[in-house]
């Protein structure tokens, strides 16, 4: 009986929400469990990593990886943002023939700058071995690692997923491959294999995850009734064809700069300093991105959500939406800063080893820097949302320049400090830009 009430009460506190506080729940919690496990096993992973290899050669590790995801980040785009943007619409006219011609321009961007980000990655490996003080085998397992590339033709799948709203698979194919990577990692650290056995088992990890992807990709196309897409009249859709791949182009340019900034700090820290260095400010990174691992699938979620208000015009709701989720993910982030800077050091010490406590300043500053993050998290895809994405990418763009100079500037002269800190700048420069932004769009009331 006391289970039945506890059952009737939540379900009277549940559809006290709104429909769209309901639905952004109920997908939000789905990507959020998946996202929170895939977090973790992904921690477990570094830290099986670090504790096996020597510092200097889990840096070389880092480096490697880093690498091939950064050009993967710059030049693969991912065709999600355009596939649900321009879908929705079509979806909405149940105009099916547009949502092939849709299908079919995001599938030639996938497959198309997948190919060329693996040429240039497997071309400029031997260019910046020296930079990084890769070995000749290092440079052989670099090229191999850029199949990763390769196979990241997931856009449209991903896009697929979430105009159907099926956040909950995503998130359980993101625990597959850190799952898998995380048990490779432990018989890695059990049976103290080497530098080898680890970049080749992450690899394999990522291929299966990118792998069932695509085969989950082709059944939803077939279920959908999209087969045909490759043989469709490529006719324009809601906007002109041109303005799709200009959206395309520009949301993917905002993206791979975000994505690429995230990642491209350990690379520079590896040249300015060497592999430990940049071995020491992962360990710092992957412990202070932690921080955002429960907010993440707000933006996932919140994206077709604004695309869809803001189609409709319904001003008001998307602004009480954006204001409801900036300051929920305020407060959680800040909840979850002060449990991270209290639970620094011993986190550090009883995980990766006292090898690596120098990384514990710059754990706190990069956590620091990922709040803000969080804070903002819903800037970029409501103004995506409004058709501003050009603004975006001028805010993105300025405030990666600075950021650049920053961690150029302060790693040379703080070391791994002064690169912590460049990560604070940086989101406070784009937090600001983006704030101006928003507030003119609203002003105009443009849609």
């Amino acid at each position: 009986m006391a289970t039945l009430a506890k059952d009737r009460i939540e379900r009277v506190k549940f559809s006290s929400f709104s429909p769209l506080a309901q639905a952004l729940i109920r997908n939000a919690a789905a990507v959020f469990s998946g996202n929170m496990i895939a977090g973790v096993l992904g921690l477990l992973s570094v830290v099986a990593a670090a504790r096996t290899l020597e510092p200097d050669l889990f840096g070389v590790l880092i480096l490697i990886v880093t690498y091939v995801t950064v050009v993967d980040r710059l030049l693969n785009f991912q065709s999600w943002t355009a596939l649900v943007r321009f879908g929705t619409a079509a979806r909405e006219r149940n105009d099916v023939e547009e949502l092939r011609t849709v299908v079919k321009l995001c599938f030639f961007a996938d497959v198309s700058t997948a190919a060329a980000g693996a040429l240039v990655a497997v071309g400029l490996a031997p260019l910046v071995a020296g930079q990084f003080g890769w070995s000749d085998s290092d440079i052989v397992l670099v090229q191999i690692y850029a199949l990763v590339i390769v196979t990241n033709i997931v856009g449209v799948t991903t896009g697929l997923l979430q105009l159907e709203r099926n956040f909950g698979l995503l998130a359980k194919l993101n625990v597959l491959a850190a799952a898998l990577k995380a048990i490779a990692s432990i018989i890695g650290f059990a049976a103290d294999f080497g530098f080898s056995y680890f970049v080749l088992s992450w690899l394999v990890a990522d291929l299966i995850k990118n792998g069932t992807l695509i085969w989950v990709g082709i059944r939803l196309i077939r279920r959908l009734n999209l087969a045909q897409f490759l043989r469709s009249s490529s006719r324009d859709v809601d906007g002109g064809r041109w303005r799709m791949l200009k959206f395309l182009f520009v949301t993917n340019l905002v993206t791979s700069l975000k994505m690429a900034i995230r990642e491209l700090d350990v690379l520079v820290v590896g040249a300015i300093l060497d592999p430990r260095g940049a071995g020491i400010y992962k360990v710092a990174k992957q412990f202070g991105s932690t921080l955002s691992r429960p907010i993440d699938p707000v933006n996932v979620v919140i994206y077709p959500e604004f695309a869809s208000l803001s189609a409709a015009g319904a001003d008001t709701r998307f602004w009480r939406l954006f204001l409801k989720i900036t300051l929920m993910t305020f407060l959680a982030a800040t909840l979850m800063l002060i449990v991270l800077y209290a639970a620094a050091v011993p986190l550090i010490t009883y995980t990766v080893g006292a090898d690596y406590l120098s990384a514990v300043p710059v754990f706190i500053l990069y956590a620091v820097g990922v709040h803000i993050a969080i804070s903002t998290i819903a800037f970029y895809p409501a103004l995506t949302a409004m058709g501003y994405e050009e603004r975006s990418l001028a805010a993105i763009a300025i405030a990666a320049a600075i950021y650049f100079a920053a961690l150029y500037l302060l790693t040379v002269q703080y070391g791994l400090v002064g690169a912590g800190a460049a990560h604070i700048v940086f989101y406070l420069v784009w937090g600001f830009m983006m704030s101006l932004s928003l507030r003119a769009a609203k002003v105009r009331g443009r849609r």
